[in-house]
């Protein structure tokens, strides 16, 4: 909860679940490695363009390209 062992403490989490964004201070919208909008969920119901890019990654989570953060 809010007055548990994370309060005050920086989460972060990754999802195509729309269900959490509602819950969440910032969302940051990435798309191939890039974040492309960092705004408030209500701020980003406003932007199409952000609201797309949210929409098609709940939509198809399994064509995601991985980004492979390894040192070679």
């Amino acid at each position: 909860g809010h007055g548990g062992l994370l309060a005050n403490k920086t989460r972060i989490l990754i999802t195509h679940g729309l269900s959490f964004l509602k819950d969440t201070d910032v969302v940051a919208v990435i798309r191939g490695g890039t974040i492309m909008y960092l705004d408030t969920y209500e701020r980003l119901l406003d932007n199409n363009d952000a609201l797309e890019i949210i929409q098609e990654a709940a939509e198809k989570p399994d064509e995601q390209p991985e980004v492979d953060l390894s040192e070679e």
